[in-house]
């Protein structure tokens, strides 16, 4: 398995990838690199469905025990809305958008809106 790791560290370089930066200091396209990939390196996701595929090996089962249900939805980004719902606008701003908001600002933003 340390293929895939191995894979990323030695081409970072060729994609301008910070591999000793943690992952919470990560912008949003460095993520979705990590997790998709790119045709230096193969993504996380295609890890995790590789080790889905053989997940008769226990060692498998384990290392997807371990990691279950800690990442975000890859459609919305863990804001728990359906696509359609970025559809919709409200002031200028999505529905996803105004999930992102912390309350203070949503109720500001709510407060400042004219309905026409």
């Amino acid at each position: 398995m340390s293929w895939y790791r191995d894979e990323l560290v030695n081409n970072a370089y060729k994609f301008d990838f910070p591999i000793h930066k943690p992952y919470f200091q990560f912008t949003e396209e460095q993520k979705e690199i990590l997790w998709k990939g790119n045709k230096y390196f193969t993504g996380l996701n295609d890890f995790f469905k590789e080790l889905e595929e053989k997940n008769y090996k226990i060692q498998n089962r384990v290392i997807l025990s371990r990691y279950r249900g800690k990442t975000k939805c890859y459609s919305c980004k863990g804001k728990r809305l359906r696509v359609e719902a970025s559809y919709v606008k409200i002031g200028g701003k999505t529905l996803s958008d105004l999930v992102d908001l912390p309350v203070k600002k949503l109720v500001t933003f709510f407060q400042r809106i004219e309905i026409k």
